[in-house]
């Protein structure tokens, strides 16, 4: 009798064991329009582990879901991060950072690389960053008037809720654009001839955003073997900043 209460409760131990998610470790890569991306510190502010980020930008860390992890560096603007299911299934878990601004002197801006012209044209639709921001920002028109005060826009102007959203939108087309990079070819292709590990080909998406030279190949109708070449002279540089498998 004891035997089998004894066998019930590992059973009913072994179950809930399996049941809590507890934390894993997970590979991460921050992604900016740069190469430099290591020294970045990171922190999980629940366990207060903290890393730094490898070449690359990637690092791993031990997480489970609502854990939030905070990014800082002296060239971009601090950014934290909670973690949800989603990002605990990814083998490889993106985080879009921005450069702190500084004054130019100068600042050239080719006017060809927009999103239309890399093929996505003008959206009919609008995606759930871009209702967010909309809502935020719109005004209420007012029959008894000419000039129209939208409350929410105040309010979130106020709370800086609009600039979170603007952000949020960003790191969306980010992401967007860099899928739409990659799906120029098949996988056979960075698998094949470029060598890349299955995982890793979103994170070379992100990679060729560096390059005006790739983004301008895709934008003035550039034969296929053409832009090929420019994606083959940039994947030596990423194969090398792949982190060794542990």
């Amino acid at each position: 009798m004891k035997n089998s209460i004894l066998t019930s409760l590992l059973f009913l131990l072994t179950i809930t064991a399996y049941a809590q998610p507890g934390r894993r470790p997970v590979l991460g890569k921050v992604v900016a329009r740069t190469t430099e991306l290591s020294g970045i510190y990171i922190q999980n502010k629940n366990t207060k582990e903290t890393v730094e980020s490898e070449k690359g930008g990637y690092f791993r860390m031990k997480v489970q879901p609502n854990d939030t992890l905070i990014f800082s560096s002296i060239e971009f603007v601090g950014r934290e991060k909670v973690v949800s299911y989603e990002d605990m299934n990814k083998k490889i878990m993106f985080v879009p950072l921005e450069f702190i601004e500084y004054t130019l002197d100068e600042l050239y801006i080719d006017r060809r690389v927009t999103s239309e012209s890399l093929g996505f044209g003008k959206p009919t639709y609008r995606t759930l960053s871009e209702r967010n921001l909309h809502r935020a920002t719109s005004h209420n028109p007012s029959p008894d008037a000419q000039i129209s005060i939208g409350l929410d826009g105040i309010i979130n102007a106020l709370s800086g809720r609009t600039k979170m959203l603007e952000k949020a939108l960003a790191y969306e087309r980010e992401m967007q654009l860099a899928e739409k990079l990659i799906a120029v070819f098949p996988k056979e292709f960075y698998l094949e001839d470029l060598h890349i590990p299955e995982e890793y080909i979103p994170a070379f998406g992100f990679h060729l955003l560096q390059y005006n030279d790739v983004l301008s190949a895709s934008v003035t109708g550039n034969g296929e073997d053409y832009v090929k070449l420019k994606y083959s002279e940039k994947v030596e540089e990423f194969l090398k900043s792949i982190p060794e498998e542990e």
